[in-house]
């Protein structure tokens, strides 16, 4: 895998997680508010699934973020 495409990944699992934890204070509250399993909410940050265009909007929105702060390339 493409250490950089990893790192870049990381970083921005690591935005969705502070935004996560700075509006709702955790993964399972953020979960309930989107519709989703606080373990699926997980699989995302943790790089187990990837999230669809829609998803990404969907979830900016619910953080009061904008999209391309949560998911912008480095």
């Amino acid at each position: 895998m493409n250490h950089q495409w990893t790192k870049h990944k990381a970083e921005q699992n690591t935005r969705l997680a502070a935004g996560i934890k700075e509006k709702f204070g955790t993964v399972a509250a953020f979960g309930k508010a989107v519709g989703m399993s606080e373990g699926a909410v997980t699989e995302y940050i943790n790089q187990h699934r990837q999230a669809s265009s829609e998803r990404k909007v969907e979830w900016a929105t619910a953080l009061g973020k904008d999209v391309l702060d949560l998911w912008r390339r480095e």
